[in-house]
Parts: structure tokens; sequence; C-alpha cells
């Protein structure tokens, strides 16, 4: 799951890494970093990532992580049905473009600071909670992300790791 950016700010790696993932057969899926504090922000940022991918193949959902900190500052004044509202615009308009889509988050987020039911009767949900005791076989979570420590041949530093529990290439 590559990353495109985050608000206005393209990864500088996106397209090499699309490129390179595509070359050798790699399936794709990519993921835009959140700042949205309103409906309309995330409708923007939906655009955004529309303009950067248009032309492009995704085997894997476009999501949307929305769990910066800066989300939670008071001067935003942001409850959990907002922060839903505001993911949920950002899918709405990925989907309403032909996207399949999710929103990205860890569990303390899922948990405290999004309506993750609502989310989930929209779009697929992919979350980050490291833990090794955790039990993956009954998840509502299309993906997990159970590790930052992981290793891959040929990267030099640790990298995220994540179990798919659905076979979204098939789809």
């Amino acid at each position: 799951i590559l990353r495109i950016g985050y608000n206005d700010k393209q990864d500088a790696q996106f397209l090499n890494n699309y490129t390179k993932a595509k070359e050798v057969g790699v399936p794709v899926g990519a993921y835009m970093y959140s700042y949205a504090v309103t409906e309309q922000a995330a409708i923007d940022e939906a655009n955004i990532v529309l303009e950067r991918i248009k032309g492009m193949k995704f085997e894997y959902p476009i999501y949307l992580d929305v769990e910066d900190k800066k989300l939670l500052k008071e001067e935003y004044n942001l409850t959990k049905e907002q922060r839903t509202k505001n993911a949920l615009a950002f899918v709405r308009t990925m989907q309403e473009n032909g996207y399949y889509v999710g929103v990205y988050a860890n569990l303390d987020w899922f948990t405290n600071y999004l309506d993750v039911e609502k989310i989930q009767a929209e779009c697929e949900t992919w979350i980050a909670h490291y833990n090794e005791d955790a039990d993956y076989s009954n998840t509502a979570y299309g993906m997990w992300q159970y590790t930052d420590k992981g290793k891959v041949d040929g990267i030099g530093t640790n990298v995220d790791l994540n179990i798919s529990f659905i076979d979204y290439s098939a789809r």
C-alpha cells in the first residue's frame, strides 16, 4: 500500500514505487494521509488523490489514513461524528469516481475517535494494532497491520507488515 501523499504534498517516491511494483507484478493499493477538519477538506483531498492516480490501476483499495494527532486539537473541536463524516466524504467522493476505497487507523482511533461501524457499512477498513497476542480469527477489518518492525529482503529499514483477510486482487 503506497503513500500517495498528505494534504497537497505528493510523496516523492509514490510514482517510482508504483512503477517498480507494477514492473515486477506486485499488486498495489495506496493511501492518503489526511489533515481534513471538514467534509469539504476531505472532498478536496479526494480530488487531489483522483488527480494523482489518474490512469493507474490498483488491486487493493485506496485508503484514507485519518489518525493524525493534529486532528485532536481543541481548536478544531472535532467530534467523533464529525471525524467520521469527514472520512466518509472522502470515501464517497472516491467511490463516485469508481474506486474501491477504505479507511485506515489504529485501534485507538477506531475505538475512540471514529464510528467504525458507520465506516465499515460503507467501505473497507484497515487497522494498525501491534499486539503479539492478537486474535486475528474473527476480525471485521479487511487488513491488519501487525508490526512496524518487519524485515523485507532488499529494504534496509524496518517496514510495516500486514495481514489481508480479503483477496482484494480478485475483486
